[in-house]
């Protein structure tokens, strides 16, 4: 019933690339591999380097016993744009691991 409602939802907002990951990793949970890596096409026809996307074909494919090309995308994303591998400078880091203070209790 979810699997059908995504699929309506994925034609009446093709362009929408969440609804489509949604569907994706549905198709995945049912073992339904190679319907996901083929809902997966029109990702990369809109972004070839989408981060999500490409995580999820290679897991789709390693699933399947792909060997060879199971990281044909993530190194093609990479080799694309480096920088997106690389860890964020010192400051962003720190900004990150340092908690929120709490608000005051009343």
């Amino acid at each position: 019933l979810l699997l059908k409602r995504l699929q309506g939802l994925t034609e009446e907002f093709p362009d929408n690339t969440q609804i489509r990951l949604a569907q994706v990793l549905m198709l995945e949970a049912l073992d339904q591999q190679r319907a996901a890596l083929a809902e997966l096409q029109p990702v990369f026809e809109r972004d070839p380097y989408q981060a999500q996307a490409v995580i999820l074909d290679a897991k789709l494919r390693q699933d399947m016993g792909q060997e060879k090309g199971v990281f044909r995308r993530v190194t093609a994303a990479l080799e694309a744009d480096p920088g997106a591998a690389e860890e964020p400078p010192a400051e962003e880091a720190a900004a990150e691991e340092t908690p929120a203070e709490e608000a005051p209790a009343s």
